[in-house]
C-alpha cells in the first residue's frame, strides 16, 4: 500500500513531465516501507507513522494514523520529502481500542525508530515491526529502538537489511491443532498466542485481580470439558473424602435428588484437583481458560461470539438486575446454551464460577507474569496462597462473565456458586 509523508502535504512528489517534455529526475526524497510479522488484528490493527525532525517534534501534516488491520494492507509505503528537514520516521502497531489522543497509551504493541540517511533520488528505507520486540519502546530522547535480532535497544539504524518480516508469519501465533481427538464430553482447543487481560475494567483496589498489564502468552492445544462438572459427576466417581455440602443453597447433599444435573457446588480446589486427576485430567490453567472462553485468537469480551449482554445469554446476577422469572436463584442444570463459545464450550460466563489451576498473583509484578514483557509459554503460577477462580456465576454481577475478570479465593474456599470442570 502506497502513501506518501511530508512536512505539510500528502502526496507522492514526482516531477510530472508535460506533453512532448523529457521525464525528470525524481525529487531526493525517502521511501519508507514498513513491513511486520505480527497477527493483525489480534495484535495490532493500528499503525501510527511520525516523521521527526531535528528536535523530535512530528512536523505539521507528518502524522499519520493508519488502519492496518487486513493483511493486505502490507507492507505499507510512504514518500517523504525533505520539507521540514524531516531525521527519522517512527512507526508503532498497536490495536485501536488503545489508541489515545497521542498515539497508543499501552506499552503492549511494536514501536522502531529509524535515522534517515542522505537522500539521493529516491531512497528506500525499511522498518521492520517484529514481534521480537513486542513491547520494548523506543527511547526517543536517547536516539535508541528495539533491535530485531535481539529484541533489546540498540543506536538507531538507517532501516532494516535482509529479509522482510511477512505479515502474520510470527511463530507462536500459529494455529496448532490436538495431536489426539477429545474424549466424550471434551473439545480440542487448538493452540496459539494472545494478548492475556484487558485495559477495559473494574478497578477493585487489589491488584491481583486486575487484567493489567496485559500478558504475550502461548497456549498450547488442549482439551477441555465441554459443561461443568456435575452432582452426578461426583456421585459416579466416588472420590473419597468428599464430603457432601451442607451450606445452603449447595448443590451436592447427602442423597440424590433433584440437583444431579446441576453443576457441583461447595467443593475446595484441592478436591477438585483431585477430581481431575483421578480421571486423568486436570484443572484448566488461567491462560487455557481465558484462551478458550475469548474465543481464541478472536478474543471476544465474553464467550459467546456476538455482543448481546450478560443477561441475555447467560446464568448470572439472577439474584439482582438479571433474574428472568426461572424459578430461584442459583446454578440451572445445562446452564444457558446461548452461553456457548464457537468450539461449543458451554457455561463459561455464567452459571458457576469455576477454579483454575494457578495461584492468584499480580499481572504487573512478580516471578510468575510482571517480570518480563516477553512471550510466556504455557504459563502456570503455583508461587501464592490464594487459587484463581474465572467465570461469572448466577449470583455474581454480570460484569463477571467478562473472560478477563479475575478472582480467588483459599484453597479451603467452598461456595454455593463455585465449581470447576477440566482440562487434559
Amino acid at each position: 500500500m502506497r502513501r506518501t509523508l511530508r512536512a505539510a502535504a500528502i502526496g507522492l512528489a514526482l516531477a510530472a513531465p508535460g506533453c512532448g517534455e523529457a521525464v525528470a529526475d525524481p525529487r531526493d526524497q525517502w521511501l519508507i516501507e514498513v513491513h511486520t510479522d505480527a497477527l493483525v488484528p489480534e495484535l495490532g490493527d493500528r499503525l501510527l507513522v511520525e516523521v521527526l525532525a531535528e528536535d523530535d517534534g512530528a512536523c505539521s501534516g507528518c502524522r499519520r494514523e493508519h488502519g492496518v488491520a487486513e493483511a493486505s494492507a502490507w507492507p505499507l509505503s510512504f514518500g517523504v520529502l525533505p520539507e521540514g528537514n524531516p531525521r527519522r520516521v517512527r512507526a508503532r502497531l498497536y490495536r485501536g481500542a488503545e489508541s489515545g489522543p497521542r498515539g497508543p497509551r499501552t506499552d503492549r504493541g511494536i514501536d522502531a525508530i529509524v535515522a534517515l540517511p542522505a537522500a539521493a533520488g529516491v531512497t528506500h528505507v525499511r522498518v521492520d515491526l517484529t514481534m521480537r520486540c513486542f513491547g520494548v519502546p523506543a527511547d526517543l530522547a536517547g536516539r535508541r529502538s528495539c533491535d530485531p535480532s535481539t529484541g533489546q535497544l540498540a543506536p538507531l539504524s538507517s532501516g532494516a537489511v535482509g529479509a522482510a518480516p511477512v505479515v502474520d508469519s510470527w511463530g507462536p501465533g500459529a494455529t496448532t491443532s490436538c495431536a489426539q481427538a477429545p474424549d466424550p464430553g471434551m473439545v480440542c482447543v487448538p493452540g496459539g498466542a494472545f494478548l492475556l487481560g484487558d485495559t477495559v475494567y473494574l478497578p477493585t483496589g487489589d491488584p491481583r485481580l486486575d487484567p493489567v498489564p496485559e500478558q504475550l502468552v502461548e497456549v498450547a492445544p488442549f482439551h477441555l470439558d465441554r459443561y461443568e462438572v456435575t452432582v452426578a459427576d461426583v456421585r459416579t466417581a466416588a472420590l473419597p473424602g468428599m464430603a457432601p455440602g451442607t451450606d445452603a443453597g449447595c448443590t451436592y447433599t447427602v442423597a440424590p435428588g433433584e440437583a444431579e444435573g446441576q453443576p457441583v457446588t461447595c467443593v475446595s480446589a484441592d478436591f477438585a484437583d483431585a477430581y481431575c486427576a483421578k480421571l486423568g485430567k486436570r484443572l484448566p490453567t488461567e491462560a487455557e481458560w481465558e484462551w478458550a472462553a475469548g474465543n481464541l485468537g478472536r478474543q471476544t469480551p465474553h464467550p459467546w461470539v456476538d455482543v448481546a449482554s450478560p443477561c441475555a445469554r447467560a446464568v448470572v446476577a439472577t439474584t439482582t438486575g438479571c433474574n428472568d422469572g426461572n424459578g430461584t436463584p442459583g446454578p440451572r442444570a445445562g446452564g444457558d446454551a446461548r452461553d456457548v463459545t464457537a468450539l461449543g464450550v458451554v457455561n463459561l460466563g455464567g452459571n458457576v464460577s469455576e477454579w483454575l489451576a494457578d495461584t492468584l498473583a499480580p499481572y504487573a509484578e512478580g516471578p510468575c507474569w510482571g517480570a518480563s514483557v516477553g512471550l510466556k509459554v504455557s504459563p502456570r503460577c503455583s508461587s501464592g496462597a490464594v487459587r484463581s477462580i474465572r467465570g461469572g456465576s448466577w449470583f455474581a454481577e454480570a460484569f463477571a462473565a467478562r473472560v478477563t475478570n479475575r478472582n480467588g479465593a483459599p484453597p479451603a474456599f467452598r461456595g454455593p456458586d463455585l465449581g470447576f470442570r477440566c482440562a487434559r
